[in-house]
């Protein structure tokens, strides 16, 4: 889990314009459910390292938190929350 942690303070830091990115091209206007498989297409796409099975929905959620909140604000809970 440790080495899961590191993994995702990296994306924070080192790559954070990267992930900004990936967010931005697979949760475009009007997408209001999150695309957990283009995102991790997309992450490994970029970064081959990244291939260790991606990140789960809420790693993503809690990076789009972070890096894009207009986009978080977006999405559609209901499901979640039903």
């Amino acid at each position: 889990m440790a080495s899961k942690e590191m993994f995702l303070e990296n994306l924070r830091s080192q790559y954070r314009d990267d992930i900004e990115m990936i967010i931005k091209e697979c949760q475009h206007f009007g997408r209001t459910y999150l695309d957990v498989e283009a995102l991790n297409l997309k992450l490994k796409d970029l970064h081959g390292f990244a291939s260790m099975n991606g990140l789960s929905e809420s790693e993503w959620l809690e990076l789009i938190y972070e890096l894009s909140p207009e986009i978080y604000d977006s999405l559609d809970f209901g499901v979640i929350a039903a």
